[in-house]
């Protein structure tokens, strides 16, 4: 019995620790009714090698056109039903359901790195929005660099960020705070 359950003990560590680690930065443009983000996700060497092994079907290091819509077919559609790791809210705790544009796949070296874009209703009654990726089963780690770039098209309008790292059960997430202010 000893034996089996530090077998269970063994495998839980193995299955409960991240897998694929991606540096995810921002780029917010506040409208007067809508929030324009670009997503970027750059995959650690060795995701980025698989990636490369499996969709960079002419074997150049390079993703063409062909083979970004295959990986964006094969390798990120299928996040939907994860919210596509990004969890985007007002002033409550429930994420906004997100549906990414303009998705964009390339490499930089041993790196390759995901965009798309996501345009965001803003809350009327909302100064504050909160962006953030990150996975609740712990599969894929998300570092958010706090090199933010926050702009918005409205006049007389003040914008400002913060970043609160969450431990949260068995993972940890790091939200991004964007606050606005109207003045007269």
């Amino acid at each position: 019995m000893k034996i089996f359950g530090a077998w269970i003990l063994a495998c839980s560590f193995f299955w409960g620790h991240p897998h694929v680690f991606v540096d995810a930065s921002f780029d917010l443009t506040l409208h007067k009714t809508q929030a324009d983000i670009h997503v970027f996700w750059r995959f650690d060497e060795m995701t980025s090698m698989m990636l490369l092994m499996d969709f960079d079907k002419n074997g150049d290091g390079k993703l063409d056109e062909e083979e970004v819509r295959f990986l964006q077919q094969e390798a990120f559609n299928h996040l939907a039903s994860l919210n596509y790791y990004t969890f985007i809210a007002h002033h409550t705790t429930t994420p906004l359901l997100i549906t990414p544009k303009h998705f964009q796949a390339h490499t930089d070296g041993l790196h390759v790195t995901y965009s798309f874009r996501l345009t965001i209703p803003l809350d009327p009654n909302s100064s504050s929005l909160v962006v953030s990726c990150y996975d609740e089963d712990n599969l894929v780690a998300f570092f958010l660099e706090e090199t933010v770039k926050a702009t918005t098209s409205r006049s007389n309008t003040a914008l400002s960020h913060t970043f609160k790292r969450e431990d949260r059960d068995f993972y940890s997430a790091t939200l991004l705070y964007l606050h606005w202010k109207e003045h007269q």
